[in-house]
């Protein structure tokens, strides 16, 4: 095992890459954090799950550390390294409107708050929002054309993705901040920390945790 960087603390996160065989592992410290640390249900760690991925795009598995440890495996992190090419371009594009001065105010706002927030950190919500507003763009005409045709650009992209392949059965009803159905994305092992590393390695990376629940100040996962 190889300590390829660290990195100082973001966001109260401080952050170690590493490097084990043909893959790389980031290491992040949540004991900062209030709540227990997961990308499926805190808004907060997702985004800076998503912010490491941009940073380190070579890596294979991310273990978010506090009182035991939470390990997302190969395939939670491609879910996530989807979006981060979504957003680049998007984010690139909303530059550039605003430096061309495009759009009013308003909608430059509102645009900036789907991709610098809520694609990061609730992309189903994103999801949500976007088809919300291009049905209000459709009602209230506007000349703005590029308006409606970046929010139908953005909101065909995300639809692509396994990711909100997976959840759109489920998104009727659902409202930007909910975050049960991340349960349906995401397969972390939650690892107290006094188990021995042997066994540790020795589990699936991409198992189903069904069940999450407290036992006299201990988290324990059911998989």
């Amino acid at each position: 095992m190889d300590v390829i960087k660290k990195e100082g603390e973001q966001k109260n996160a401080a952050i170690q890459i590493i490097r084990e065989g043909p893959g790389e592992t980031a290491i992040i410290d949540m004991v900062g954090q209030q709540l227990v640390p997961s990308i499926e249900r805190d808004q907060q760690t997702m985004g800076k799950v998503f912010d490491v991925l941009m940073q380190n795009p070579s890596l294979t598995r991310i273990i978010l550390s506090k009182r035991q440890k939470v390990i997302y495996g190969f395939e939670d992190i491609q879910q996530i390294a989807a979006l981060t090419s979504i957003y680049r371009q998007a984010a690139k594009q909303v530059r550039d409107i605003s430096a061309a001065q495009l759009w009013d105010t308003a909608r430059l706002q509102t645009v900036a708050y789907i991709v610098n927030v809520l694609l990061k950190s609730d992309p189903a919500g994103c999801y949500v929002e976007l088809k919300r507003l291009m049905r209000q763009a459709t009602i209230t005409p506007t000349n703005e054309k590029s308006y409606l045709e970046f929010l139908k650009n953005l909101y065909d992209e995300l639809g692509q993705t396994k990711l909100i392949k997976t959840v759109e059965p489920l998104l009727v009803g659902h409202g930007v901040g909910q975050r049960q159905i991340y349960s349906q994305v995401f397969s972390p092992i939650t690892i107290p920390k006094f188990m021995n590393t042997q066994i540790q390695d020795k589990l699936s990376l991409n198992k189903k945790e069904l069940d999450f629940y407290t036992v006299k100040g201990m988290e324990v996962a059911l998989l």
